[in-house]
C-alpha cells in the first residue's frame, strides 16, 4: 500500500483510493478535495489532459478514487508523453515530475499525485485560475 505524508493509497482492481492518514487528516482531505476540483472544474477549462482522472471524491475528502495507474514508470517515459515543456503546459498546477508520481491510463502517461496541503496556497490558485478562465 502506497503512502505518503498526508494519504494512503489502495488499489482495488480499477481503482485508487487515497484516504488521508490520521495524523494528517485535515492536510490529506484538503489534497483530496483540491484533486477533485482540480479535475472536475479547472481541467476542462485549461486543457489539462494528463491528470489521472477523479471519479469520486467524499464531500469532507475523506475518500477521493481515482483510476488505477500502471506504475512504475521512468523519468524518460513521463518526459516523452508529451513534447511540450511541462512548465508551460501546466502553469500553477502543482505536479512534481517524479516518476513516482505520474502512470498509465488507458494507454496514456498521468500525473497520479496533484493535490496540495496549503489553504492559502489553494484560495490563491483558484482566484488565479478564476481570473485566468475569464480572459
Amino acid at each position: 500500500m502506497p503512502t505518503g505524508v498526508y494519504r494512503r493509497v489502495f488499489i482495488a482492481s480499477r481503482w485508487a483510493i487515497k484516504i488521508p492518514r490520521i495524523r494528517n487528516i485535515t492536510c490529506g482531505a484538503r489534497c483530496n478535495r483540491w484533486e477533485a476540483e482540480i479535475w472536475r472544474k479547472w481541467r476542462p477549462k485549461f486543457g489539462w489532459e494528463h491528470l489521472c482522472p477523479v471519479r469520486f471524491c467524499g464531500p469532507l475528502g475523506l475518500i477521493l478514487v481515482m483510476d488505477r495507474a500502471s506504475q512504475p514508470v521512468t523519468f524518460e517515459e513521463v518526459k516523452s508523453a508529451n513534447d511540450q515543456d511541462y512548465s508551460d503546459y501546466y502553469p500553477n498546477v502543482d505536479i512534481e515530475y517524479k516518476a513516482e508520481n505520474w502512470g498509465v491510463v488507458a494507454g496514456r502517461m498521468v500525473c497520479v499525485d496533484y493535490g496540495i496541503d496549503d489553504a492559502e496556497r489553494i484560495s490563491k490558485k483558484r482566484i488565479y485560475y478564476q481570473e485566468r478562465s475569464r480572459t
